[in-house]
């Protein structure tokens, strides 16, 4: 009896010949850790690049690696629905962005969360490398050749983590860990649920999909009520001249994919709520985004009028340990209360 893969991992690509061949390979058993080439599959979506993926190129990365390409363009809306159609796996983790590169945990986190919780979404959190936005820093002389001297540098190959030290959080994840993201690059779901909530939406043809993924992710949260995110991992943006993230912030066509998005669903764009179990292990290379997503719940507790003083000194003592930090916490919607779980949250992190 054939052996099918429980994740089928969907990775869209288009004219990334720079970039992909990193994405590939921080998907590769070589980099992800403590996972063999059984219990994933990796389908590489080529849509209509000029320098397109070849077979010969997943076969550098694994016997689980395969590519498809479509004319799915310039929205991969239709191509990833494509995809989920004949992975083999019974559970679907979409990359919209193939230009991202992986930290080395993310599989087999993913597949220790499956292994105890099979009906449930996770989403990772994602990031830019570089120590500002791409947009930002673009407009400041960033650019593929800066990039390519960071990385090198970094040793990110052969120590995934090291990617957090020259990375900082993209718009989706602006808020940190714990409020609500607004999109995942790296979003699983099972290939029942995807089936449900009706795949993409191919009616959103902008460039890139406009907000297509971001309609995806608010559907799934919402039907699910609560998901997986897994701190201290994370997802790193290459630049690449992407739709979104690499043209200057006053030339971002959100008002175009917004309008898209009203034009098709009927409402206006807000985040999803959810209730968010955290699961992972904290790293001293992730310990700043720790301390970053504590200011950002403190700014927003501060305006509903609660105060956290003293979680400043617990953070801090966190950030100096010099051990990994293991995280499983349940957070409550912060819309729905008053009183901070941050707080609870803190505590048990550092709790022996």
């Amino acid at each position: 009896m054939e052996h099918k893969p429980l994740v089928s991992v969907i990775i869209v690509f288009y004219n990334m010949s720079r970039e992909a061949p990193r994405t590939l390979f921080s998907l590769s058993v070589s980099y992800q850790q403590h996972v063999n080439p059984a219990d994933y599959e990796v389908i590489a979506l080529d849509c209509t690049s000029v320098l397109p993926l070849t077979n010969e190129q997943m076969h550098e990365y694994g016997t689980n690696f395969r590519l498809i390409k479509t004319d799915s363009s310039p929205s991969p809306a239709s191509a990833i629905n494509t995809a989920a159609r004949q992975a083999r796996g019974r559970y679907l983790t979409i990359c919209i962005d193939g230009a991202r590169l992986w930290s080395p945990g993310i599989m087999t986190e993913t597949l220790s969360v499956l292994e105890s919780n099979p009906d449930t979404v996770i989403a990772t959190p994602s990031f830019h490398i570089g120590h500002e936005t791409q947009n930002v820093a673009m407009t400041k002389g960033y650019n593929q050749e800066t990039e390519d001297i960071i990385l090198e540098k970094s040793g990110w190959e052969t120590d995934g983590y090291q990617l957090f030290s020259i990375a900082c959080p993209d718009g989706s994840s602006a808020n940190g860990w714990f409020l609500p993201l607004h999109e995942s690059n790296c979003l699983t779901v099972s290939k029942n649920l995807f089936e449900k909530a009706g795949g993409f939406d191919e009616r959103f043809s902008s460039p890139g999909g406009g907000l297509a993924n971001l309609d995806f992710f608010k559907k799934i949260c919402e039907e699910k009520g609560e998901i997986y995110i897994l701190a201290g991992e994370g997802t790193f943006h290459q630049f690449h001249g992407g739709v979104t993230t690499n043209i200057p912030p006053e030339q971002h066509p959100w008002e175009i994919f917004h309008r898209e998005y009203v034009a098709l669903t009927g409402r206006e764009y807000s985040p999803p709520e959810y209730r968010a179990v955290f699961r992972g292990t904290i790293r001293r290379e992730s310990a700043w985004m720790l301390q970053y997503s504590y200011d950002k719940v403190a700014d927003r507790l501060k305006e509903m009028g609660v105060r956290l003083e003293e979680a400043q000194k617990t953070i801090t003592r966190m950030s100096d340990r010099r051990s990994d930090i293991r995280v499983r916490y349940v957070q409550p919607v912060l819309s729905r209360v008053r009183n901070s779980p941050f707080l609870s949250l803190i505590r048990s992190l550092i709790s022996k």
